[in-house]
């Protein structure tokens, strides 16, 4: 064997040897078709197929239909820093509230006087001209309103008063968070719904698809999507007193990884995205370098949400668990299935190289070498 093959095959097996510490952009198709197969692995590998898409639509997810049932709304009780509105009318010829004189009773013979709104004290007391000091706190309006006329019985002609709660913590719901003005919404005898008393602080202020709505009741706090209540009647829920309703926007994203046309993360363009388009936002599959046997979805899953196919005994010593979703993407019904599974928030998905791009990596490693390998070895068989 000359001299020249000589260099060149040493300068081949050295470049084989190092094969496995090519540089790469994450696991190769082999590692990762090892996962998982050990009995101590804290993590678990789940093929997607219509089995798999058929339990991961069973999950059930957060609904407002979780919290206790609404208190309906009474008449409202006065008390401490609600604002209270009168209006006191009086028949003629009484002059107390310059009411206008005329014929008794005639329509022209009666004339109100609407007194300025006023808060609560803390004594839980009102005062009104004429009558003086009133006890309200504890009241329903229409005892306050018995209570003026009262005392102004013998101070007035055929007095009526009309006492309107304008705002009333015991009857209100408190909107709050960055995608809405914010307020106090007062409820009515119906009990207004959600999408109510977002409306009536002026609505939202972001993208729906990225607008989220809370509710606390009774110590527990369901968080929905915008778009959820208005697709889904149940979940625009009738409200309760002291209910806190957060409006917030939220950018939700995915990270795809390895053999893909671009590494990225990538923001949530629609309500719901599925496999296939996440993988299509990312520019496909690289030709070059993918195995269309690997596609994975990295995911942590509720320990407490996990299908019960899906469980076993070591997985369960912690709230999330982590899952690691395959799809071979090689065979025709691969498409289906990817057009079937929902992306989630914080989802990595990850294409695996090929074996073939591995060996088209070593084939450029060695041909950069190569050409001043060669050089060398000519000079060396000139060598007498």
């Amino acid at each position: 064997m000359s001299k020249q093959k000589i260099a060149f095959s040493m300068l081949f097996l050295g470049a084989l040897g190092g094969c496995s510490v090519l540089p790469a952009a994450g696991p190769s198709q082999s590692v990762m078709e090892s996962v998982g197969t050990s009995e101590n692995t804290w993590y678990k590998v789940v093929e997607i197929n219509e089995q798999t898409i058929s339990v991961l639509r069973l999950r059930r997810p957060p609904s407002m239909t979780r919290l206790s049932e609404y208190k309906r709304a009474v008449a409202p009780v006065v008390g401490i820093g609600d604002v209270i509105k009168i209006t006191v009318w009086e028949a003629a010829p009484g002059n107390l509230f310059n009411a206008s004189a005329g014929t008794a009773g005639g329509i022209g013979a009666v004339g109100s006087t609407a007194i300025p709104e006023q808060v609560v004290s803390r004594e839980g007391t009102i005062s009104v001209p004429f009558a003086g000091v009133i006890k309200v706190i504890g009241k329903q309006p229409r005892e306050i309103e018995q209570a003026i006329v009262s005392k102004l019985s013998n101070k007035a002609v055929d007095p009526q008063a009309l006492v309107n709660v304008v705002n009333s913590a015991e009857n209100s719901v408190t909107v709050t968070g960055d995608a809405v003005a914010g307020g106090q919404v007062q409820l009515g005898p119906n009990n207004e719904r959600l999408l109510n008393a977002i409306a009536a602080t002026g609505g939202i202020k972001t993208p729906v698809h990225e607008t989220f709505v809370s509710l606390t009741r009774g110590g527990k706090v369901v968080t929905v999507p915008f778009l959820e209540l208005t697709r889904e009647p149940a979940e625009n829920i009738r409200l309760s007193s002291y209910d806190v309703i957060g409006v917030y926007g939220h950018k939700r994203s995915y990270t795809i990884l390895g053999a893909s046309g671009r590494q990225a993360e990538i923001a949530f363009d629609a309500p719901t995205i599925t496999l296939a388009q996440a993988i299509g936002r990312a520019g496909g599959l690289n030709d070059d370098k993918a195995e269309a046997k690997g596609v994975y979805v990295f995911r942590f899953e509720p320990a407490d949400l996990i299908p019960q196919p899906f469980r076993e005994p070591n997985l369960a010593h912690s709230d999330q668990v982590p899952i690691i979703y395959r799809l071979d993407l090689s065979r025709p019904e691969g498409l289906f299935l990817a057009q079937a599974f929902a992306m989630r928030e914080g989802d990595i998905v990850y294409v695996a190289n090929s074996s073939g791009a591995d060996f088209t990596k070593l084939l450029r490693i060695v041909g950069t070498a190569v050409s001043p390998a060669v050089s060398a070895a000519n000079v060396y068989s000139a060598v007498p």
